[in-house]
């Protein structure tokens, strides 16, 4: 589950222009921030001291002393290369794991990313010692009581979405024999997305208000007799702006021809709902792409007993709550960013076999 949510983290660095996949700084900000939360694991996983000077003896002189370090120490001399000002930059509305925030702290306490990126200090003696008691800051604030109910405070909020998300999905297939399950990437054209707070672009009030009357219109006039669910995600990024994610449930009985049904849904958002401003992603035309990649099927048609497919589902949906676990879009006046719709009820038709339970764990 890991890999596919660390894959779900970078892939929010790909935006689509013109049916083109482009690679965007943010991807590189992304990789940065889950290389850093590693690296911070494993300098608290080890009490190695991590630099040591080192002197070697040449044939007519000594030679100066030069910095030893671990492979955690290279890791952690890697992950100060990070362009901290590019990560406000591209995420100013965004809180970050706090494995990375407590990192960045002390960078700026110890004014390790001057030194490191433009004047060295001035002796390697003073390096040695700086850089390992920057570590020893590092690892006395992570091991702390106070912040490990802070990680835990953290998780809580990503954690409860999935479960109540998996919940939510295992109730579906508890009402229906199977599932056309249906995902687009819902955002705006670059010129409507604007910097963060700014006027240029789309305020966050408008697309909470283009989000309600979506999901308005799909439940009451476009799929009034077939979809029966719906998961949203919200997030904001400098190159994509806000953009949602959005997993739509159809009943599988009455309906096929899933990418034809996310294509409705994307082309309603961008003509309809969005006056021509946005654009969409239509992942169900690319159910093939997830299985060469090895992460199977989750979207498409899936019945109620294939575990297979509804524990791929599973990790679709991962995509949406757990990527929280690196960084976490905040909305303005604590308003949401993710959702989903109510639970289905129960049959009223009780003749017949029962169903064998095979809900997903």
């Amino acid at each position: 589950m890991k890999a596919e949510i660390k894959r779900a983290l970078i892939d929010g660095g790909i935006i689509e222009m013109d049916g083109v996949s482009v690679i965007t700084e943010e991807r590189d900000i992304l990789c940065a921030i889950e290389r850093i939360e590693r690296v911070v694991r494993k300098v608290v996983g080890t009490a190695d001291i991590l630099f040591s000077l080192e002197r070697k003896t040449m044939k007519l002189a000594k030679a100066p002393p030069v910095m030893v370090s671990t492979h955690v120490g290279k890791l952690v001399l890697g992950a100060l290369k990070t362009d901290f000002y590019k990560m406000k930059k591209y995420f100013p509305c965004h809180v970050l794991n706090p494995y990375v925030d407590a990192f960045i702290r002390r960078v700026k306490k110890f004014k390790l990313k001057a030194e490191f990126n433009s004047a060295p200090f001035e002796t390697v003696e003073q390096s040695v010692k700086v850089f390992n008691c920057f570590v020893g800051s590092l690892r006395k604030r992570v091991l702390s009581d106070k912040f490990k109910k802070k990680i835990n405070s953290y998780n809580h909020t990503s954690n409860k979405n999935f479960k109540g998300m998996r919940e939510y999905i295992n109730a579906l297939f508890e009402r229906y024999a199977r599932l056309l399950v249906v995902r687009v990437d819902l955002s705006y054209e670059n010129k409507y997305c604007g910097s963060y707070k700014s006027a240029e672009g789309i305020a966050c009030e408008q697309v909470r208000v283009h989000r309600e009357r979506l999901l308005y219109d799909l439940k009451n006039k476009l799929f009034s007799d077939s979809m029966v669910g719906y998961v949203w995600k919200l997030e904001y990024g400098l190159s994509k702006g806000y953009h949602y994610h959005l997993l739509v449930f159809f009943d599988g009985s009455l309906v096929r021809e899933d990418e034809t049904l996310a294509f409705m849904i994307g082309r309603h958002w961008r003509e309809v709902v969005s006056d021509n401003k946005g654009i969409f992603h239509n992942c169900n035309a690319e159910k093939e792409g997830y299985r060469k990649i090895g992460f199977g099927i989750g979207i498409g048609m899936i019945n109620h007993d294939d575990y297979i497919l509804r524990k791929n589902l599973e990790r679709a949906a991962a995509y949406l709550t757990k990527t929280d676990y690196y960084i976490r879009t905040v909305i303005p006046d604590n308003g949401r960013t993710f959702g989903k719709g109510g639970k289905p009820k129960p049959k009223n038709d009780r003749r017949g076999r029962p169903r064998k339970a095979t809900a997903v764990a």
